[in-house]
């Protein structure tokens, strides 16, 4: 009785890497509640894919999140008085 492992295509790998950033969970926490067997697969996808350009673009777009949490109110209350 041999474990049959999970294979991961990398658009699978990249959309979990994209749900890792997002949930703010430990490793271990995403890898336990999204079925992956080992928090060294999630490991060895963020050292693969560190380079690639989805990847990249991806951490763009949680910088741009990021600048979003650190404004201030009165950027904030600028952009309301917009509209």
């Amino acid at each position: 009785m041999s474990k049959k492992y999970k294979s991961y295509s990398k658009e699978d790998k990249l959309s979990l890497l994209r749900d890792y950033y997002q949930s703010g969970l430990s490793k271990k926490s995403f890898c336990k509640s999204r079925g992956i067997a080992a928090v060294k697969s999630l490991n060895t996808w963020l050292k693969v894919f560190a380079n690639e350009k989805e990847l990249l673009s991806l951490q763009s777009e949680l910088a741009n999140i990021t600048d979003m949490a650190n404004r201030s109110k009165e950027s904030y209350q600028e952009e309301n008085d917009l509209y």
